[in-house]
């Protein structure tokens, strides 16, 4: 099969080996963390755009279809944050890709950042605005961390106006009445599918960016 290497699978990897070098420091596992960490800032990028593309080729040629040429917001800006929790792991400084991070995350905030209601579309085809306008509970989740992260590391105010909108977007329209998140909303936040609990959606997203968020801020205060 053609899209046998994904993308989504690699930065996974790279999230579940980070995890494991915190508590169990093998040289092996820094290794493949390593070689995770040049997979997602280098192999998976478009070289025209500064965006990953998902699906690819054993040999790591690109899947040429347009249904994959095109920029998932919410996966790249997962992707960013991911990296940068991956090199303090191994105690490389973050700088030595905050440039790459940086290009990631503002194109998604380029073309996949509603600056009208905030939050974060799914997707645009590639270097055009975003085509498919739906919001998803995963999305907003990971767009706040990684926001944070950025805001963190470089100061630069746009990231925490981002934050701040989307956190907004979060707490009037994806918070459900009685818990949990709704899954899918339009774009100003009308609900389309009202579903807080399927095979894919679970506190995983949630409950992890709303603990890292909570434990950026309380950082932050103390500077």
């Amino acid at each position: 099969k053609i899209n046998d290497i994904l993308t989504n699978r690699h930065f996974s990897l790279l999230e579940a080996l980070a995890e494991l070098y915190r508590v169990w420091p093998d040289a092996l596992v820094k290794q493949r963390l390593m070689e995770l960490i040049v997979i997602n800032t280098v192999t998976v990028r478009h070289p025209g755009y500064f965006c990953n593309i998902d699906q690819w080729q054993r040999d790591w040629k690109m899947v040429a279809t347009l249904s994959n040429l095109r920029a998932s917001y919410g996966h790249d800006v997962e992707c960013a944050w991911l990296v940068m929790d991956a090199l303090r792991t191994i105690q490389v400084p973050t700088q030595s890709l905050q440039t790459w991070a940086v290009s990631l995350v503002n194109h998604s905030l380029q073309y996949g950042f509603d600056s009208k209601y905030g939050g974060f579309y799914m997707g645009g085809a590639l270097g055009k605005p975003a085509d498919d306008t739906r919001k998803e509970w995963w999305v907003q989740s990971e767009a706040i961390v990684g926001l944070l992260e950025l805001y963190q590391q470089t100061g630069d105010v746009k990231y925490w106006m981002a934050f701040m909108k989307t956190l907004d977007f979060i707490e009037k329209h994806h918070l459900a009445p009685g818990g949990g998140w709704f899954a899918t909303l339009e774009a100003d936040g009308k609900v389309i599918s009202s579903n807080r609990a399927t095979m894919w959606q679970g506190p995983y997203h949630t409950g992890r960016a709303l603990l890292r968020c909570a434990k950026m801020l309380a950082a932050m205060e103390k500077k």
